[in-house]
C-alpha cells in the first residue's frame, strides 16, 4: 500500500484504501513527489509501500488557468484553477470534469448482446479560502466534492461514488521556535455497486448483488521541526484518524431479493514520531529516532437476514488493539563530483 497525500492530507479512501485520482484537478497541481519503498516512519502506518505527495498551487497573486482536451471514444476533459488575492487573503476555485463512452472490454469474438461499452463520468470541484501568516506561513480552509459514475461493461454492472470533504491546514515558520504544520480533515463517502451473473452465451444477465458502502473519517496531523546548533534537526510528529465503515448488501436469486447482508465497524489509529538528523561531519548525516503506532478496531459486526426462508444470523466481533514501536537508524554519505 502506498499513501497519497494532497497538501499533507490523505487522498486514500478510508473504507478500502483505493485512490480516486480524479479528485485532484490537473490544473491545480504545482508539484508531485514520489518516494519509493516504505516510508511509514515519517508519514504514518499507511505509507508501507511508498509515498505520492501532491502539492497544489500556492496563491501569491491572482491567476486563472484552463486545460481542455478531447480524445477518442468521445472523451472530453476540462480542468481549471483560478485564484483571487487581496492583501493577505485569497480565494481559489478549482474543478475538473471528465466523461468517456469507453469501449467494450470483451474480445469481439466472444461478445454477446449483453456487452456494452465500459464508460465513466467524473466531476470534482473545490473552494479554498487562504490567509498568509507572518514569516512565510499560511493557513487555509478547503471544501471539495467528488462524484463518479461508472458503467462496467454490461447494463446491470454499474457503480457510483460521492465524496464531500472539508480540510483545514496551517503552516508557520519561526526563526526561534521552528517550523510547524497542522492538518485537520473530515470526509463522508458513499460507494454503490451492482454485481451480476452473465449467461454462458453472453446473451443475458441477472442481478446477483447490490452493495451500498457509506464511510466516514476524521483525522488530525501535526509536525514540528527545528535545527539546533546548525547540526541537529529535530522532528516530532503526531497523527490520529478515526474511520467508520459499513457495507449493506442485498443478494438476489432467480425470483428476486433473497437476503440482506450487513457488516461494518470502526477503527481508530494514532502515531507519534521523534527523530534527530545529525550532520556530524561534512557530507555525513546520521538519522536516528523511533515511531509508536496504536490501533483499535471496535464495534465490528456482521448479520444476514433472509428474505425468503431461513433464520437470521448475527455476529458481534470483539474489540482488537495493538501497539507497535518502529526504530530507525540510518547513515548517509554524499559524494560530490566535478
Amino acid at each position: 500500500r502506498a499513501l497519497v497525500l494532497v497538501d499533507g492530507i490523505p487522498l486514500n479512501d478510508p473504507f478500502g484504501g483505493w485512490v480516486y485520482w480524479n479528485r485532484v484537478p490537473v490544473a491545480s497541481i504545482r508539484s508531485i513527489e514520489v518516494f519509493n519503498g516504505g516510508a511509514s516512519d515519517s508519514y504514518g502506518a499507511g505509507a508501507l509501500g511508498g509515498i505520492v505527495n501532491i502539492e497544489t498551487r500556492r496563491l501569491s497573486e491572482s491567476f486563472a488557468s484552463l486545460e481542455a482536451s478531447y480524445g477518442n471514444e468521445k472523451t472530453p476533459n476540462i480542468s481549471f484553477d483560478a485564484g483571487w488575492a487581496r492583501g493577505p487573503w485569497g480565494i481559489t476555485a478549482a474543478g475538473q470534469a471528465l466523461r468517456t463512452t469507453g469501449y467494450v472490454i470483451v474480445a469481439e469474438s466472444q461478445r454477446g448482446a449483453v456487452d456494452t461499452p465500459a464508460g465513466t463520468g467524473d466531476l470534482v470541484g473545490s473552494l479554498k479560502v487562504s490567509r498568509k501568516l507572518s514569516e512565510g506561513g499560511a493557513m487555509f480552509l478547503r471544501a471539495s466534492s467528488f462524484a463518479e459514475s461508472r458503467r462496467n461493461g454490461t447494463p446491470l454492472q454499474t457503480n457510483n461514488t460521492r465524496i464531500p470533504e472539508a480540510d483545514l491546514g496551517a503552516d508557520w515558520n519561526s526563526s526561534a521556535a521552528g517550523a510547524f504544520s497542522v492538518r485537520l480533515y473530515g470526509s463522508y463517502g458513499i460507494f454503490n455497486q451492482n454485481f451480476s451473473a452473465v449467461s454462458a452465451n453472453r446473451a443475458s444477465e441477472s442481478l446477483t448483488n447490490r452493495q451500498r458502502s457509506p464511510s466516514q473519517q476524521i483525522g488530525f496531523a501535526a509536525q514540528w521541526q527545528r535545527t539546533f546548533v546548525t547540526r541537529h534537526t529535530i522532528t516530532s510528529a503526531l497523527e490520529t484518524r478515526a474511520v467508520r465503515g459499513h457495507s449493506a448488501e442485498t443478494t438476489f436469486g432467480a425470483t428476486g431479493p433473497t437476503a440482506l447482508v450487513d457488516a461494518g465497524g470502526r477503527q481508530r489509529a494514532a502515531g507519534f514520531l521523534a527523530q534527530d538528523a545529525f550532520r556530524f561531519a561534512q557530507n555525513w548525516l546520521l538519522t536516528f529516532g523511533g515511531r509508536v503506532d496504536g490501533w483499535l478496531n471496535s464495534r465490528g459486526f456482521s448479520s444476514r437476514t433472509p428474505l425468503t426462508a431461513g433464520a437470521p444470523a448475527a455476529s458481534a466481533f470483539p474489540n482488537r488493539s495493538e501497539t507497535a514501536f518502529s526504530p530507525r537508524l540510518s547513515l548517509l554519505r554524499t559524494f560530490h563530483t566535478g
